[in-house]
């Protein structure tokens, strides 16, 4: 447990600083590309690294960490060679006297709340609806594995389109309509039998991408240029809770709806869906408040 927690630890600081990079980035290559691509990228490691952790771990489960290690190493040699450093310029541009930048809050709070949920429907994927899948339906583990595979590819895939979609439309009515359409497919899930999940989570996979890329896009054009990183911390702060809180929240939906003798993972699936259309409804004002004029000024300014 203890390694576990150096290695989460050590995860988000090289994640945060990685989309920090990329948001360094948006101001030549313009935010929604450069996000998109950050996104995509992240998305297509996860959706890659799943079913390829399960192949190298089939004769042994330890081999995994080692073609871990091993592939980091590699990565961080290289890097270490590259000569280029997005980061430099705005590092030499701070000085130590700075005082802490003050974040602009009611902007962030949008991507921050999203992402929140968003992570925590992942955590509540990845453990009770994987339950689900196994002692309720019956899938087999390779079945399973192809599953999430459906879920994760259109994700990563779209990831970048939405991202580049967001910076010519209002990225606030994509992630409104991202997380209606969400959490249609997750009660939807709960309702099907097991063929037509085939259809249903690549469709959760969409829905996903267009909640993701433009959270990413709107932290980035919320953010000043002394505060990305701490914009991007917090980003990925939220989401980290939310994928702690999301096993935690379905296991203990499912074990209360079960003691008061009712169907326990319908109640954990939909409690997961009223999650997402709460974020909704609780920012759907802002849509009106959201000036389309102002924001092809910006598109001109800073072109994608």
């Amino acid at each position: 447990l203890l390694l576990r927690f150096f290695d989460g630890a050590l995860h988000i600081t090289a994640l945060t600083l990685l989309m920090t990079m990329a948001m360094d980035r948006a101001v030549s290559t313009g935010t929604g590309r450069a996000m998109g691509v950050a996104g995509a990228c992240l998305t297509l490691g996860v959706a890659i690294g799943a079913p390829l952790g399960g192949l190298i771990g089939q004769s042994e489960a330890v081999n995994v960490l080692y073609a871990g290690a091993g592939l980091s190493l590699l990565l961080a040699l290289w890097v270490s060679l590259l000569d280029e450093s997005p980061m430099r310029a705005a590092t030499a541009a701070a000085t130590p006297a700075e005082p802490l930048p003050t974040l602009p809050w009611r902007q962030l709070a949008v991507p921050y709340v999203f992402t929140f949920a968003d992570r925590l429907s992942v955590g509540f994927i990845i453990s009770t609806m994987t339950l689900y899948l196994r002692t309720v339906l019956g899938a087999e583990p390779s079945q399973i594995g192809a599953l999430m595979g459906s879920f994760m590819l259109p994700f990563a895939l779209l990831t970048y389109v939405f991202g580049r979609l967001a910076r010519r439309t209002n990225p606030l009515a994509m992630m409104l309509a991202g997380s209606s359409l969400y959490g249609v497919a997750l009660l939807a899930l709960a309702l099907a039998p097991l063929p037509l999940w085939w259809w249903l989570m690549p469709l959760g996979g969409v829905a996903a991408a267009l909640m993701f890329a433009p959270s990413l896009v709107l932290t980035a054009e919320a953010a000043g240029e002394s505060q990305r990183a701490l914009a991007m911390g917090g980003f990925h702060a939220a989401g980290s809770l939310g994928f702690l809180l999301g096993p935690l929240v379905g296991g203990g939906v499912l074990a209360l709806g079960q003691w008061l003798g009712h169907d326990g993972w319908l109640a954990a699936f939909l409690v997961m869906a009223g999650l997402q259309w709460l974020c909704v409804l609780l920012f759907l004002p802002r849509l009106r408040q959201s000036p389309p004029a102002q924001r092809q000024e910006n598109m001109v300014i800073q072109n994608d």
